[in-house]
């Protein structure tokens, strides 16, 4: 039997066993988060302070202890960072906001803002006290997307690098006008 042959039937046996696999409880649905969400403000400024709140909506109490992630995104990059309790992100380390938090109680979190620039998407995960938060099966809810706009806020200074680009970008500017001009036929 040749090695494409194994692999073929090792493939298809794989197959057969997922389908007919019990669920798991990664695959289990999650329901929405029972909190109300407030983002103030809706752009973040570079600099300038970015509040999140979460509120407890009325009919969907539970009586569970959790875990509370605030995880950032940034994007096109693939590294997350953490909001810790001291209001600052730590970076790869997961750290939970709230520690063994009793739900549901409201929670506010708060930071200023550093960026990165661009669209940031903050995930607010609920798992189990000491429990990973990136393992979907430990997730208590769907998580609570944030999506926001982080800008830089507008300065009277010239940035250092156009100081030093201007000059080189007329520079070159001129050197493309000599060279085409050069290049022409004489009449």
């Amino acid at each position: 039997m040749s090695r494409i042959q194994r692999v073929v039937i090792l493939a298809s046996l794989v197959l057969q066993g997922a389908a007919g696999r019990p669920a798991l409880a990664a695959d289990r649905p999650l329901g929405p988060a029972p909190f109300v969400v407030t983002v103030s403000p809706g752009t973040w400024t570079e600099g300038a302070p970015v509040a999140i709140a979460l509120e407890p909506q009325a009919g969907r109490l539970s009586r569970e202890r959790a875990d509370v992630y605030l995880i950032r995104v940034p994007p096109g990059l693939v590294v997350r960072r953490y909001l810790a309790p001291t209001n600052t992100w730590a970076v790869r380390i997961p750290v939970a906001y709230g520690r063994d938090v009793a739900l549901p109680s409201a929670l506010h979190a708060s930071w200023r803002e550093e960026g990165p620039l661009g669209w940031s998407t903050i995930l607010i995960i609920f798992v189990p006290p000491g429990a990973d938060p990136h393992q979907r099966a430990n997730w208590l809810w769907r998580p609570i997307i944030v999506k926001s706009l982080s800008r830089v806020t507008p300065t009277a200074a010239w940035p250092a690098g156009l100081t030093l680009l201007a000059p080189l970008g007329l520079a070159s500017a001129v050197a493309v006008g000599l060279v085409v001009r050069a290049g022409r036929p004489r009449a």
